[in-house]
């Protein structure tokens, strides 16, 4: 039977990759104290760069994210919206335009949920179940660690509403205000890092939710319009989502909705819906 071993010593071996059955235990009764743990780990030939153990919060998320990822099978599709006439209905100035771009987005993808509801599902106990109302997650990055307060019934608010809202939660989440209420039973979450210069990502999931979208900048860049080279802005989306409970073609016939919705749109406080189109044909290869 192995040493008993002091919780801070479990956690050290974790962060060091020492294995605590090869461990000698320096305290009563044997017992695996932090200090032999890292004598282990810094024996003969060893060297350790210095360094510090992770916030409690940040291991948190990391035991979590580790766990997501062996849970799930998760793809990620890319698509490219062009978003010129959407960036011309925003009412706010420039320095928010990150802000409206994300409220666009969450409200595209809550009405094409609507149409879609499989990419809203959640996976509980073994069973698909179904969204009832459209709750939607957005991802706050915070010193150390990610929040995602909810916006409820996303799909029965304009884009104004979604972005005073999301700015809102948001700045509760960074004074540590938000209660717990706030950030459950999401059935789909949106991540933007449309605030740097980053084009596309892979959105991690947040189980038991099937699918994250997560939005780029959006940057002018040439683009063919009737034939015809001009600038555009042009926005990367990237869907990722759990394969275990949704395919490769429905997972696209979602993301192609919501970049119809965004180019198409009359104005940013519409979305919906979409020009029809034919589904595309299943891939044979």
């Amino acid at each position: 039977m192995p040493a008993p071993a002091s919780p801070a010593a479990r956690r050290v071996a974790r962060e060091l990759g020492v294995d605590l059955a090869a461990v000698a235990g320096s305290g009563p009764g044997g017992r695996i104290v932090e200090d032999d743990v890292r004598r282990a780990a810094t024996g003969p030939g060893t060297a350790v760069a210095p360094g510090h153990p992770l916030a409690p919060a940040r291991r948190v998320l990391a035991d979590r994210l580790r766990n997501w990822q062996a849970a799930t099978a998760q793809l990620t599709l890319t698509a490219e919206a062009d978003v010129t006439v959407l960036s011309g209905t925003f009412s706010s100035g420039p320095e928010d335009g990150a802000g409206s771009y994300l409220a666009a987005v969450i409200r595209a993808c809550a009405l094409a949920l609507r149409d879609h509801p499989g990419l809203g599902s959640r996976w509980v106990d073994g069973r698909v179940v179904e969204p009832v109302d459209i709750d939607i997650g957005v991802v706050v990055a915070l010193e150390g660690t990610l929040l995602a307060p909810v916006v409820r019934n996303a799909d029965a608010k304009s884009v104004d509403q979604i972005r005073r809202e999301v700015a809102e939660l948001a700045g509760r989440a960074r004074a540590g205000t938000l209660t717990n209420p706030e950030m459950h039973n999401a059935v789909f979450t949106v991540t933007n890092l449309g605030g740097y210069e980053i084009d596309a990502f892979t959105p991690l999931l947040d189980p038991p939710q099937t699918a994250i979208l997560g939005l780029g900048r959006a940057r002018s860049r040439p683009s063919v319009v009737d034939g015809r080279i001009e600038p555009r802005l042009l926005m990367v989306l990237s869907l990722t989502v759990d394969h275990q409970v949704t395919d490769g073609v429905p997972a696209a016939a979602f993301l192609t909705d919501v970049v119809r919705r965004l180019e198409d749109a009359p104005c940013a406080c519409d979305l919906g819906p979409p020009a029809s189109q034919s589904p595309p044909p299943m891939s044979t290869s």
